[in-house]
């Protein structure tokens, strides 16, 4: 009996700290390039937000070279460290979830969980679900990249009720019209968003110092390298527990007379 409570302890701790667990470690970053279709695009703001009037000279998925990974020490869950060196040398791709900064080289980035101090819970399920449905299809051209980061702004930045990116608290020029431009993909897979449940396996790569965008590190699609997150590291934990207590119990049952 103390064997098992014991064990039910030790499974109650781990839970617990990878739920209080606000960063999985660090990543480094070098940027190796953008997928765009479009040139200078603006951004705008109906409520006097910093970024009205800021300029972007494209808008699509981004690629970086890890240089450096570290962990937080808690259950290990960086998703970047231990491929490679520490988890320097391999490519990643991540899509802007900043308007106030610019991209960097060498800035060192907080891996936390996507729903973090950068995104709400609500913002961080619709990545999630966009990434579901369109993160995939995205890759295969940059009309389709652009409009993925162009429907992933309207999502952190637009604070009304519906999406439009023509209007609203959040707008942008620049993306082209008609049938195929970036601007009306993105509406068309914006108007389609429903309601995820989940974003296991999504992150937000916050900049340490302030001076760098923030990125959403989305896996819901296919693509990124990714390793278990903590929670499910437990389960595979539970599952081994839950085995060896079913072949015990089988042990002791008596053999037939």
């Amino acid at each position: 009996m103390r064997v098992r409570v014991t064990i039910l302890g030790m499974v109650l701790l781990l839970i617990a700290g990878a739920a209080g667990a606000g960063t999985y470690g660090q990543v480094t970053l070098n940027y190796s390039g953008i997928s765009s279709a479009v040139g200078t695009i603006t951004f705008h703001s109906d409520n006097g937000q910093p970024y009205d009037g800021r300029q972007a000279g494209g808008a699509g998925e981004m690629s970086f070279t890890v240089t450096a990974a570290t962990p937080n020490g808690d259950l290990g869950g960086n998703p970047f460290y231990g491929l490679g060196p520490n988890g320097s040398g391999q490519t990643i791709n991540a899509f802007c979830i900043d308007l106030m900064h610019y991209v960097s080289n060498g800035a060192t980035y907080d891996v936390q969980a996507l729903a973090s101090a950068a995104v709400s819970s609500g913002e961080a399920l619709k990545l999630s679900e966009l990434a579901f449905l369109h993160l995939t299809d995205s890759r295969t051209s940059s009309v389709k990249s652009s409009a993925f980061q162009a429907a992933v702004w309207e999502i952190v930045y637009e604070t009304s009720a519906s999406y439009d990116l023509d209007s609203g608290s959040f707008s942008v020029t620049g993306l082209g019209s008609g049938a195929g431009s970036v601007h009306n993909l993105a509406e068309s897979w914006l108007a389609g968003l429903g309601s995820a449940s989940s974003t296991l396996g999504d992150y937000a790569l916050i900049n340490t110092s302030g001076t760098s965008q923030n990125y959403a590190y989305l896996i819901t699609g296919t693509g990124n390298t990714s390793v278990p997150e903590p929670v499910t590291m437990i389960s595979g934990f539970l599952a081994v527990a839950g085995l060896g207590a079913y072949v015990r119990r089988k042990m002791r049952v008596p053999a037939a007379a």
